[in-house]
């Protein structure tokens, strides 16, 4: 572990050095740019070949530095001139003037970027590209990389380190939704140093964005109804007609918020995730059953939970994101809050169609426990 963090700080010397050297122009070759040796180094680490990833990845954030700076060049020289600068701020007002000029290589620069992102993401401001481009050298996704790797070396600190370097410059992603990925590998590197606070504190910054959950730091008001209508003795398929909710990033984070507050006795939170956790996997379900049965409308929930177990993938993908697992926490949730009959209807519903044994056999001791009683 010492020899490979020995040998990114020699990169990271390296990279000091390469950059100071002159910067006529990004790149020879296409290759060479910085999104492009990105994807070499993550080829690199999904074939296992940690070590070249590594170097991939200095030489992209190298890369990434020198695109920076000459985009930045390129745009202040051709902006210089008083013809130009009278132009005002209007990104098409001012790409006349360089026209007119022969600017091309900072036409260029201005109109990849506003195919990149749009020009509403400027709001038609040329200074706005120009603070892009001179914020370009910032790389999250080269971050999100490299923190994997350092994880997967057991260099834990480092690779939190790299996790909140990415997190904190998401708005520069290229993917917005990427976002979400570092923050479930940060989740995931808290858990597995058992930091259950902070893997708490980035499973709620993951829901956070569901304006359905929290707001301005309240329940929802969305959230209150539902709880108001199991207090007022609501049944499963009515549960289930009324409401739904499409965060579909979240998922994921309900479901994993739900077992730790389960684990930790948090009965009302525990309530409250997994209902959101619930809707949202249903919705995203459904969405899916609506696109491959032309037909389908939501009749009661047995239906529904038939129907979604008849596809292997949605099985599967249910697996991944705990969502049987979830249906059950779901019926202990309400259990664990005094909703029995309806913690029962849960129960039963799993009994008969969840597609993990496990989820079934816990269900059904769960029934016999509560006809016990």
């Amino acid at each position: 572990m010492k020899k490979f963090t020995i040998t990114i700080l020699a990169l990271l010397i390296l990279t000091n050095f390469m950059f100071s050297q002159s910067l006529s122009s990004p790149h020879a070759n296409e290759s060479d740019f910085s999104w492009r040796v990105l994807e070499k180094a993550d080829a690199a680490f999904v074939a296992k070949n940690y070590s070249r990833a590594a170097k991939l990845v200095q030489i992209a954030k190298i890369n990434r530095k020198k695109e920076s700076q000459w985009y930045v060049d390129t745009l202040q020289q051709a902006l210089k001139p008083l013809p130009v600068q009278n132009a005002g701020d209007n990104i098409d007002v001012v790409k006349k003037i360089l026209i007119e000029r022969n600017s091309m290589e900072a036409v260029k620069v201005i109109n990849d970027v506003i195919t990149s992102k749009g020009i509403s993401y400027f709001n038609n401001s040329i200074q706005s590209i120009l603070d892009y481009y001179q914020n370009f050298y910032i790389y999250p996704e080269a971050n999100f990389l490299e923190a994997k790797i350092y994880r997967l070396e057991g260099e834990f600190d480092l690779a939190k380190q790299f996790y909140l370097e990415a997190w904190k410059n998401s708005d520069k992603l290229d993917i917005p939704m990427q976002k979400y990925d570092i923050l479930y590998e940060l989740a995931s590197l808290y858990k597995i140093q058992n930091n259950l606070a902070d893997y708490e504190k980035t499973l709620l910054l993951i829901v956070s964005d569901d304006e359905n959950f929290y707001k301005d730091g309240k329940q929802s008001g969305f959230l209150t109804s539902i709880i108001k209508n199991i207090n007022s003795g609501i049944d499963l398929d009515k549960f289930f007609l009324l409401y739904r909710c499409d965060s579909y990033n979240s998922i994921n984070a309900y479901f994993q918020l739900a077992q730790l507050y389960l684990e930790k006795n948090m009965k009302e939170k525990l309530l409250e995730v997994s209902i959101m956790g619930m809707l949202t996997s249903v919705t995203r379900i459904e969405q899916i059953l609506k696109e491959r049965e032309l037909e389908y409308t939501y009749k009661n929930f047995n239906h529904f939970y038939y129907l979604a177990t008849q596809y292997s993938d949605i099985i599967a993908w249910g697996i991944e994101n705990k969502i049987w697992q979830g249906f059950f926490n779901f019926g202990q949730a309400l259990e664990l809050n005094e909703f029995i009959e309806l913690a029962k209807d849960v129960y039963t519903q799993n009994v008969i169609y969840s597609p993990e044994e496990h989820w079934q056999k816990t269900s059904r001791e769960k029934l016999k426990r509560l006809a016990e009683e």
